[in-house]
């Protein structure tokens, strides 16, 4: 049995008025003090992530690939207003950074991978600018992401109920995993 199976099972039971988890006698709603235990980041020990109302600049991006500016501008998609790179891409520098021995860099990519395809998948294959705003505040300020992923997976199981009715498909294989 897959270990991700009780979770995937647990999904049918999403309630979107609700905002949680019906069963016949009672509501399982997660809390921002398990999603804490979770993925292991106590808000006791940083402050935590709130999103400043703008998204980081592409220099920062191509700062972080350790690459041009213009070879970033070149590389970026927007899809129905989301703005990003293609998970491609990162993978292919993640390719060439580890030919290179940058192992420093390598880890900040393969960090912004699993930010942007784990913990905030809004699009397939595709890293958008919300996920490295979120990865940058982790990396350079410490701030602690919980709060966003908490409020991302209820976004997501909303999304996904609406969209599709009560089927919904989710990763969570790194959830449980500490991504600091």
């Amino acid at each position: 049995m897959s270990r991700w199976m009780p979770l995937s099972a647990l999904s049918q039971y999403y309630n979107l008025p609700l905002k949680c988890f019906t069963f016949r006698d009672f509501q399982l709603a997660p809390t921002l003090e398990e999603y804490e235990r979770i993925i292991g980041m106590p808000l006791a020990k940083s402050l935590p992530y709130l999103f400043r109302g703008q998204y980081p600049p592409w220099a920062s991006m191509a700062k972080l690939l350790k690459v041009s500016e213009l070879e970033v501008l070149w590389i970026r998609r927007n899809w129905n207003g989301l703005e990003g790179v293609p998970r491609a891409n990162l993978e292919d520098r993640l390719y060439h950074l580890q030919q290179e021995g940058d192992w420093r860099t390598f880890m900040d990519i393969y960090g912004l991978l699993i930010y942007g395809i784990v913990l905030f998948p809004h699009l397939k294959d595709y890293v958008e600018l919300a996920a490295t705003d979120t990865f940058l505040a982790k990396r350079d300020m410490g701030e602690n992401p919980v709060i966003a992923v908490l409020a991302n997976t209820y976004c997501t199981l909303n999304h996904y109920y609406v969209r599709n009715g009560k089927v919904l498909r989710c990763c969570t294989s790194l959830l449980s995993s500490r991504v600091d």
